[in-house]
């Protein structure tokens, strides 16, 4: 992967994990996750997520907390530069990705 290609999770300087894009399932980008070294800080929040998406019934307050928790802790920096905003669901080392130029808002 090439830089201009590279999807990068990012705490201020440190790189949190690569996002390898590999289809898409519109409006979702699909993946896989390759942690790097500050991804200790994301993990339990993608883990709590994962969690929460998989019970039922489905609490979207506590899921709608996790996004907010995620897009406060990490960056998404597309190939043409930053996201106002995302939304990332992680299964393993696979990802489903949304993303946009512009603030969603709550």
């Amino acid at each position: 992967m090439s830089d201009e290609d590279r999807w990068l999770l990012v705490h201020g300087d440190e790189m949190v994990a690569e996002l390898d894009i590999d289809g898409a399932d519109q409006p979702w980008l699909l993946g896989r996750l390759l942690p790097g070294p500050g991804f200790a800080a994301l993990r339990p929040l993608l883990d709590e997520q994962e969690r929460l998406m998989s019970a039922t019934p489905t609490d979207d307050t506590a899921l709608h907390d996790v996004y907010l928790r995620i897009n406060d802790t990490v960056t998404l920096r597309t190939p043409e530069g930053p996201a106002a905003e995302f939304w990332l669901q992680t299964h393993g080392d696979r990802l489903w990705l949304r993303w946009s130029d512009e603030p969603l808002g709550d």
